[in-house]
């Protein structure tokens, strides 16, 4: 207990001789110019996907409808194989989706289930907007 009060008056007496350090007017500005300059010079944008990736769908996408196109052995002249397979699909969507019916529960749960979420978007922005402004 006496050593640890030795100790103490000893830190006081050395820390009484060194002055404080003050800093200058401008020390806030300056290091945030410092923390700028290393922030900017380390991030790089990078896109998430790349242009070999971009390039290579583009063409799978342009060699299917080629694809589709050419179904038959031949495009027609005006490419009219490919604007009748087309409009075709939208028949052939509407055929298929007439037949799933769906049961007043699911039809119900579903509707009850955007209510919600909208209800819950709506609160959620007020309560963000409320603290963000206060």
């Amino acid at each position: 207990m006496d050593k640890d009060k030795n100790l103490e008056k000893l830190i006081d007496q050395l820390m009484e001789e060194v002055p404080l350090d003050t800093p200058s007017v401008d020390f806030t500005s300056n290091v945030l110019k410092e923390v700028e300059s290393v922030v900017d010079s380390k991030i790089k944008y990078k896109s998430l996907i790349s242009k070999k990736t971009i390039a290579f769908v583009l063409a799978g996408l342009c060699l299917s409808l080629w694809y589709v196109g050419a179904w038959n052995g031949n495009m027609g002249e005006d490419g009219s194989l490919l604007v009748t397979y087309l409009t075709d699909s939208g028949k052939w969507a509407s055929q298929f989706l007439s037949q799933f019916q769906f049961s007043k529960t699911l039809s119900y749960s579903i509707v009850a289930i955007g209510a919600m979420i909208c209800f819950q978007s709506l609160l959620l922005k007020r309560y963000f907007t409320n603290r963000l402004v206060s």
